[in-house]
């Protein structure tokens, strides 16, 4: 948010979707740009089934749109350069604030009705805005978040040498279980089946990136590296270390056949 609470109450704002840049649209003049925001306006409010009392659409330096508590939407002329998918989710956003006016439990479950991937757009913009930190070993710190997007931002957040290995394994989970659920939790990519339970994780630490398999211990061969858990079974890979792409691949494979471990 640009504002802070107090000065959103004064001005009775519901909400401020805030933004990283407002890059130009070649191309296309502002009547364009507007109609078409206009247009989109039109079709989600008759989906979401407001009625905004005013849509104003016009240049903002921080901000992709707010609603007011009066019923006032207003959205960014630039809007219409983005894809598709981010305008509707923030145009949708701003105009369920006419129906609900937090972003509580009942707000997120509307979006998910209407924009099931709205958390991925919501972190990318999030993500963007605030380079991520990197923790104790450098492991970056990326918000719980399921999807892709999350684990995306992770690996582009990984130090040095250690982000090509985040691609190379993110890479080879996907092409091995092309139907993989994918997460961040605990600053760490995690890769699971099914609804709930995870098989594999990775995590940054100061000379290695730690891959962990949560069911290891049925894995054949072992994974080499023990744990305390004696189903859990790591591999580490260093600096310079060529990834045997094959065995990890069998690794990946074994393990998302088994029942995997549900926090």
């Amino acid at each position: 948010m640009t504002t802070t609470k107090a000065a959103n109450a004064v001005r009775g704002v519901v909400c401020n979707c805030e933004k990283v840049h407002s890059p130009c649209i070649p191309g296309r003049d502002a009547g364009t740009c507007h109609h078409a925001i206009r247009s989109r306006v039109h079709s989600w409010a008759a989906r979401l089934g407001v009625k905004p009392r005013s849509v104003r659409i016009r240049p903002m330096t921080r901000k992709w749109g707010s609603c007011s508590t009066a019923g006032n939407v207003t959205l960014a002329a630039d809007l219409a350069g983005q894809p598709p998918g981010f305008q509707d989710f923030v145009v949708a956003h701003e105009l369920l604030h006419l129906r609900v006016p937090n972003h509580g439990k009942l707000f997120k479950v509307l979006m998910t009705a209407y924009v099931p991937d709205w958390r991925e757009h919501d972190l990318r913009r999030r993500t963007a805005i605030d380079k991520p930190r990197l923790l104790s070993g450098g492991n970056p710190q990326i918000p719980k978040g399921d999807g892709d997007a999350p684990v995306q931002a992770y690996i582009e957040a990984m130090p040095g040498w250690k982000r090509d290995v985040g691609c190379r394994l993110d890479a080879l989970v996907a092409r091995t279980v092309p139907d993989v659920r994918k997460g961040v939790r605990w600053n760490s990519p995690f890769y699971g089946m099914g609804d709930k339970s995870w098989f594999m994780c990775f995590h940054c630490f100061t000379k290695y990136v730690k891959v962990t398999f949560l069911r290891g211990a049925s894995l054949r061969p072992l994974p080499p590296v023990g744990s305390k858990d004696k189903h859990t079974r790591y591999f580490h890979v260093h600096e310079g270390d060529e990834i045997d792409e094959e065995l990890v691949a069998i690794w990946v494979r074994q393990a998302s056949e088994l029942p995997g471990w549900v926090p």
